[in-house]
């Protein structure tokens, strides 16, 4: 199937919240992998309101592995969490594995990043979907692996000048390291509105030579549902709302760009899903 990943190149204006929100509405079976090395994990204390142990994360997948002989979709299977509430009996379709419960360990993981993004590809073998939430990126950033085994690269920004101008610095590097792996064709813009900003994102995308996938709303209680686990007030149905409508759109567009590169997703397949 297919492995998405989500970055940024200055901060990461909703990237989390985003591959969430993605993964809850994408049809079929789909795990999140937070690989922000940035920040503490904001999956836990975030969506989760600090009510599940932080017992599986990133750290703890450093740790297991150390001991293993193999690394494989397995270890990350051990480390997962369902997203979903379920009805007893009822199996999850949807997991997350938490991110870094300290930044300063991150350097453990250097070495570890190839093998979870052949272990991803692995998960994507069976059948399951990839959203791997790299948060802020830079040039030659130690994740680099994750980039060049994606299926699928959507870069956010704000549509302000500040955000274009730190896009545009970085982007030279990045589209080398993206060429050297045939990777340089996948990224596209996602563009968080920003109320303030006198630039639409049809015109930074234009600016910065790439394609606009998608502008998300600006939406802080709708977004709040994934990044805080908030349960909103609401009026009217929840799918009708700017941002979960938004969501929906990236949905169909990650979509169809997959069944048209052959990415081994069928039309029929996503409907027999989805229905």
């Amino acid at each position: 199937m297919s492995v998405i990943t989500l970055t940024s190149l200055c901060g990461s204006p909703g990237v989390s919240t985003a591959a969430l929100a993605l993964a809850l509405k994408w049809p079929r079976q789909a795990v999140v992998i937070e690989a922000d090395t940035s920040r503490c994990s904001s999956i836990l204390p975030g969506y989760f309101e600090g009510s599940t142990p932080a017992s599986k994360s990133l750290i703890n997948l450093a740790l297991s592995s150390a001991q293993a002989s193999l690394f494989d979709a397995n270890n990350l299977w051990a480390q997962f969490l369902p997203l979903e509430e379920l009805a007893e009996g009822e199996e999850p379709t949807k997991w997350v594995l938490p991110g870094l419960l300290d930044p300063r360990s991150a350097p453990s993981l250097d070495r570890l990043w190839p093998a979870i993004a052949r272990a991803a590809q692995q998960l994507g073998d069976t059948g399951m979907d990839v959203f791997i939430d790299l948060g802020r990126y830079v040039p030659r950033d130690p994740r680099f692996a994750l980039l060049e085994n994606a299926d699928q690269i959507l870069f956010f920004l704000r549509p302000t000048l500040g955000d274009a101008f730190t896009f545009a610095a970085r982007k030279k590097e990045m589209i080398e390291e993206l060429t050297e792996s045939g990777r340089a064709d996948l990224p596209e813009l996602v563009t968080v509105e920003h109320p303030s900003s006198p630039h639409s994102s049809k015109e930074v995308a234009s600016s910065l030579g790439y394609k606009l996938a998608k502008e998300l709303p600006w939406d802080p209680a709708l977004a709040a549902m994934y990044s805080e686990g908030r349960t909103p007030v609401l009026r009217g149905k929840l799918e009708k709302k700017p941002y979960p409508r938004a969501i929906e759109d990236l949905v169909s567009h990650l979509r169809s760009n997959l069944v048209d590169r052959g990415q081994s997703v069928t039309e029929e397949e996503f409907e027999e899903a989805s229905a």
